[in-house]
């Protein structure tokens, strides 16, 4: 049901009780050195997590050759396929969701935790017929200890904040990409833009945006200010989850 660069995900069924779930497996022969102690990492940040928007890991197995996490079934498809085919969700549908991110990125944050790859493709449906939504994939997570500043570039070119791209930064990172997730859930676009990587990168060190005129006309000030709250430049001047 899902490929990633190193892993596959499938649908499997508990064979006593024939409860759905999900199991990612990777192939240890697939990761370097410091590929597996990235994978040790995510699991130590994965046993800590419990939260209703947060997809759930039931258990973690290994063998010889593979690692394998069982976790929940989403049967709802992802919000990327979603933001394809409707061009922009209505207000209340995009408060729900990014409410439920939000929800979720406040309770990593206070666990000292931060994301650092928050997109629409690692957010999943719970189901068809309702709007509860899951964040999931915390290969690029890090937990960080008290006053501590990350460095390294992770995430998507779209949803990447600026301070980022200079290299040290906080888990505030995590609140620029959803700001970019509910501009597009508004719009039906993203606020940064171009041909190539090299491109958007440029636009989003650049921080213009476009938040009036066009569709944005039918949009609430109070859903444009959230927005420009969370695509602040300064992340010291963005709002935070809590």
């Amino acid at each position: 049901i899902g490929y990633g660069g190193l892993s596959t995900t499938r649908k499997c069924y508990h064979k006593m009780t024939k409860e759905v779930r999900a199991v990612k497996v990777t192939k240890k022969e697939d990761l370097e050195y410091g590929e597996r102690q990235k994978l040790l990492a995510e699991i130590e940040i994965l046993k800590e997590l419990d939260h209703p928007s947060i997809c759930r890991i039931i258990d973690i197995f290994e063998d010889k050759k593979k690692f394998y996490f069982v976790q929940e079934y989403l049967s709802g498809g992802g919000l990327f396929d979603s933001l394809i085919l409707n061009v922009g969700f209505t207000e209340q549908a995009s408060a729900t969701i990014i409410r439920q991110i939000i929800s979720a990125v406040a309770y990593l944050h206070s666990k000292k935790i931060a994301h650092r790859d928050i997109k629409p493709e690692n957010i999943l449906f719970e189901s068809n017929d309702a709007l509860n939504i899951k964040l999931l994939d915390f290969g690029n997570s890090r937990k960080m200890g008290e006053n501590e500043a990350m460095h390294g570039v992770y995430g998507t070119a779209y949803y990447v904040a600026p301070e980022v791209l200079h290299g040290d930064y906080d888990e505030q990172c995590d609140i620029w990409s959803v700001g970019v997730i509910l501009y597009m859930l508004l719009s039906g676009n993203p606020p940064f833009n171009g041909q190539s990587d090299i491109q958007i990168i440029e636009a989003v060190k650049n921080g213009s945006y476009e938040i009036n005129g066009g569709v944005w006309d039918e949009i609430s000030p109070e859903a444009k200010d959230l927005a420009m709250r969370m695509l602040t430049h300064d992340p010291k001047q963005r709002i935070t989850a809590s």
